[in-house]
């Protein structure tokens, strides 16, 4: 993630240039130098979300500073402190997005912010408390993306609201109502990147929208209808 000059990183590295940080780390976006921010995770952090001045972090942590956090943590994006903010996930959370004052949160948790939660959440940046909008996925949410008034998300489910959507399904950002918009792909879904009028899906699929592909897809963002000719 990239801001305030900085480039937010994550994984599961211990040191960066000889140099200890834990899972998490910052660069200077322009000479690349590392510099002195650092959370300090107690495993992988898989996706980073940043605002003007805090830094959301997802993954397999259960510590955050030397804090309890369980996958999911907010921090100060120029010193790297640990904020009170704690939604306390009851399992990994594996990808994190932020949209005005909500934090939309995937993984394979089933409690989230103090309420039942299946794979897909959303949370008051504020009080890190739940919000009512639930999709309810039967199955591991594993990335998920913002696009104008709509969540898009991919992972391992076969249903959403009670509908079915095999591994990949949009939401309206404000009443998680099912948009109709539907490529299915027959096996899980892993990454997602938006550019322009298209969303790039990339997962261990060999078919998605009823068409072969081997795990790379362009999708038309629209209609759902897939461009190209494959990868």
């Amino acid at each position: 993630a990239f801001g305030n000059g900085l480039l937010y990183m994550g994984g599961e590295f211990n040191t960066i240039g000889g140099v200890s940080r834990s899972r998490c780390a910052a660069l200077d976006a322009t000479t690349g130098a590392l510099v002195a921010w650092n959370a300090i995770a107690s495993n992988t952090v898989l996706s980073i979300a940043l605002t003007d001045d805090v830094v959301y972090l997802a993954g397999t942590f259960s510590l955050m500073g030397g804090e309890q956090r369980s996958g999911l943590a907010k921090v100060d994006a120029t010193s790297g402190s640990l904020t009170p903010w704690d939604p306390f996930s009851d399992w990994d959370c594996t990808d994190v997005a932020v949209s005005g004052g909500t934090v939309y949160v995937a993984g394979n948790f089933s409690t989230i912010g103090a309420a039942f939660r299946n794979g897909l959440a959303a949370l008051d940046t504020a009080t890190g408390l739940a919000t009512p909008w639930n999709p309810d996925c039967d199955g591991t949410v594993h990335a998920l993306i913002g696009m104008g008034q709509s969540i898009l998300v991919g992972g391992d489910f076969n249903s959403a609201n009670g509908t079915v959507r095999h591994r990949i399904a949009s939401f309206d950002a404000l009443t998680a109502d099912l948009d109709p918009w539907d490529p299915v792909a027959d096996s899980s879904v892993l990454a997602l990147a938006v550019s322009g009028d298209r969303i790039y899906v990339g997962g261990s699929f060999l078919s998605i929208g009823g068409e072969e592909r081997d795990n790379l897809a362009a999708i038309d963002l629209t209609t759902g209808f897939l461009l190209g000719g494959g990868f």
